[in-house]
């Protein structure tokens, strides 16, 4: 009896550990505030270039294309995307506003000491529009940034972007696991 036990004991450790890793991984991290309607208005500061409106549209429709109730709409607003300097090392910056549990207000800039790209393929030394620009909408959902370099650097919302990467004009599933849980 003693050794059945066992074996039945080493069965489920074994099941349970063959699940585990088998099983799919979720990562978003979520502030848990959000939008107290279904849809945010966004607007383009007269800063940003006008080459940039179809890379950023492009953008904001990646968010509205996840399967969720939720949309991007520009719009006249004061959730405002600039084109003005940050510090070195910083590709892009949103600030939120919430009030109640509830995001009133987001900003986004776009850090004008880099060069930027609207090139469908990226070009070389250049930040991505588009990539840099679907990632910030994220944080306007108040998604958080991902860490794990192990796990997370194809998201989009990992939290680094670098030169001619275009990568993150798409969402992962995680990504669209994370808007999809904040607007069912």
């Amino acid at each position: 009896m003693k050794n059945g036990k066992k074996s039945l004991i080493g069965i489920l450790l074994l099941t349970v550990f063959l699940v585990n890793i088998t099983a799919p991984v979720s990562a978003y991290t979520y502030s848990g505030y959000k939008w107290n309607t279904n849809y945010v208005g966004y607007q383009k500061d007269s800063s940003i270039p006008g080459s940039w409106s179809s890379a950023i549209s492009a953008a904001a429709n990646t968010w509205n294309n996840a399967g969720s109730t939720f949309s991007f709409n520009p719009m006249i607003t004061n959730n405002k995307l600039y084109y003005a300097g940050l510090e070195s090392g910083t590709g892009a910056r949103t600030y939120q506003t919430e009030n109640n549990g509830h995001l009133t207000r987001c900003t986004t800039t776009f850090n004008n000491i880099y060069s930027w790209s609207t090139s469908s393929g990226g070009t070389s030394g250049c930040l991505d529009v588009q990539s840099v620009a679907t990632h910030e909408f994220g944080h306007w959902l108040w998604l958080y940034d991902l860490w794990d370099d192990s796990l997370d650097t194809e998201k989009t919302m990992y939290h680094y972007t670098g030169f001619n990467e275009i990568k993150k004009r798409t969402l992962d599933s995680d990504d669209i696991a994370g808007i999809r849980s904040i607007y069912y």
